[in-house]
């Protein structure tokens, strides 16, 4: 983020979260406490839980505020990212893998959202 100028546009930063996060198998239903495991017997623990992505974002959102020009995006941004990681209508950053999220009902895309005004 801080060497390649092109994840500091929108599409760049869609591309760095789905890449970085997505491909690597983050465990948002886990860590973020989204929702509850969907493995079967999978049982749901806090000690799982761990605002890793929330403190990614945060490291995003200080150098936002440190070098607003060099990024297209703002906290506005990024709160709506935070927002809608939380509200589980997206199920971009629901489950705890490509698989479990192949496996979700149908959901609505989580990037367009964020780049309505």
């Amino acid at each position: 983020l801080a060497l390649d100028p092109t994840f500091r546009t929108r599409r760049g930063f869609e591309t760095l979260v789905a890449k970085e996060w997505l491909s690597f198998g983050h465990q948002f239903a886990k860590r973020c406490g989204t929702i509850a495991p969907l493995e079967r017997g999978a049982q749901s623990s806090e000690e799982q839980s761990s605002p890793v992505f929330l403190q990614y974002v945060d490291c995003v959102h200080q150098l936002c505020e440190q070098f607003p020009s060099a990024f297209e995006f703002n906290s506005l941004y990024l709160a709506e990212l935070l927002h809608h990681l939380t509200s589980c209508l997206h199920g971009t950053l629901l489950g705890n893998c490509e698989r479990q999220r192949a496996d979700l009902p149908p959901t609505l895309p989580l990037w367009p959202a964020l780049s309505e005004p």
